[in-house]
């Protein structure tokens, strides 16, 4: 089992600048799973979507869940080593399925285009590689997005 560390120092002062609810998400998530994760993107100012939406970064030129304070990215480290393993992030996203339920809270993940974590029952991982095929065949224009959670 790996051992939870503590919110880094970037990851506590953007977690404070998030709406209640994805604090309140975050805090049973971490309680819940035993990766090592951090919060490394959190609330934008409308100006910082502007200048990545300039830049081909974003979609949205002015207003998106990072400008209210409801979306986030973490990324699990181990060892202090990034992940990139989609399998790893899909058992985060199991994790946050039960944080999601057990706060009665909806939550996207970015990698099952869009749909309320609490409702998926058991077929998150289904979900997830039928995301994962129809982007391969070019019928899902969104990229698949492992590391971002959103309020529904």
């Amino acid at each position: 089992m790996t051992e939870i560390t503590n919110w880094d120092d970037a990851s506590e002062k953007m977690i404070k600048s998030l709406n209640g609810d994805m604090q309140r998400f975050l805090f049973e998530l971490r309680n819940i799973s035993d990766l090592p994760f951090q919060v490394i993107e959190g609330r934008r100012s409308k100006q910082r979507q502007h200048e990545l939406w300039e830049h081909g970064e974003v979609a949205e030129s002015r207003d998106s869940p990072y400008c209210r304070g409801t979306g986030v990215n973490v990324m699990i480290t181990m060892h202090t080593i990034p992940c990139f393993s989609p399998d790893i992030y899909l058992e985060l996203a199991q994790c946050a399925m039960f944080a999601a339920k057990n706060l009665d809270m909806g939550i996207y993940w970015g990698a099952t285009g869009g749909l309320d974590l609490r409702l998926i029952g058991d077929s998150l991982e289904e979900k997830f590689l039928d995301n994962q095929k129809a982007h391969s065949q070019g019928l899902m224009i969104q990229n698949q997005r492992l590391q971002y959670f959103e309020l529904a």
